[in-house]
């Protein structure tokens, strides 16, 4: 399972630093739990993306290749992942805007 972590605010060369520290191949397999404790995690940093891609070998057992149906468990895996809490530090997000509602300039 590959998953993409996008840095997107107009300070991202602050939060990708910050992401690339922090989202080490440890933490990834911290924050997916016990069900990726023994697999082998690869995180890779997409610079000119401004982007991290995790690769966790294994966890979706065969995967998408063995079949020509999608494969829910890759997104939901995928979206755990990504809805995990973690401590960020205050003066970051001090920093971060959320972009504004879809359709409005932010």
């Amino acid at each position: 399972m590959t998953v993409t972590y996008e840095v997107v605010n107009g300070v991202a060369w602050l939060t990708i630093d910050w992401l690339r520290a922090f989202l080490t191949a440890d933490t990834a397999r911290a924050l997916l739990g016990p069900e990726a404790a023994e697999l082998p995690i690869e995180v890779h940093a997409l610079p000119n993306l401004r982007a991290l891609n995790v690769v966790v070998h294994g966890i979706l057992g065969e995967g998408v290749a063995s079949s020509t149906r999608p494969d829910p468990r890759a997104k939901g895996l995928g979206e755990y992942l990504r809805s995990r809490v973690v401590p960020v530090p205050e003066d970051l997000l001090g920093r971060v805007r959320p972009p504004g509602p879809p359709g409005r300039a932010s």
